[in-house]
């Protein structure tokens, strides 16, 4: 009898990008767990240090690039092999989007005779 193992799969999304301050204009947090899409939701991922790590906060990082590693197992009993999948996060020092202050001007308005008065 010939068995057939499944190797692990999943779908990844393989690049994201964050504000290294809040309120710019993109996110400065990340659930890592949305950037699987599909298949084997199981993983771990890692940082370049190899710590686990779930979620990302990038306040305060220096501008650059990123990897972590998303990795999964194959079921007990398998002859696969894990299969990682490199994810980049772009960091970017974003200038913080501010309200915009209105302010009301009178509008001058027209009187028979062709005077205006404010």
């Amino acid at each position: 009898m010939i068995t057939i193992d499944e190797a692990p799969s999943a779908t990844v999304t393989t690049t994201e990008t964050l504000c290294n301050v809040a309120g710019g204009l993109y996110t400065n947090t990340l659930d890592l767990s949305t950037l699987v899409t599909a298949g084997q939701m199981d993983g771990t991922w890692t940082d370049q240090m190899n710590n686990t790590v779930t979620t990302i906060d990038a306040t305060g990082m220096p501008e650059g690039d990123y990897t972590y590693t998303y990795t999964i197992s194959p079921a007990a009993g398998s002859f696969c092999t894990d299969v990682s999948y490199d994810v980049v996060i772009s960091v970017l020092a974003c200038p913080v989007v501010t309200p915009c202050t209105l302010a009301v001007i009178a509008t001058p308005t027209a009187c028979t005779g062709n005077y205006l008065r404010p």
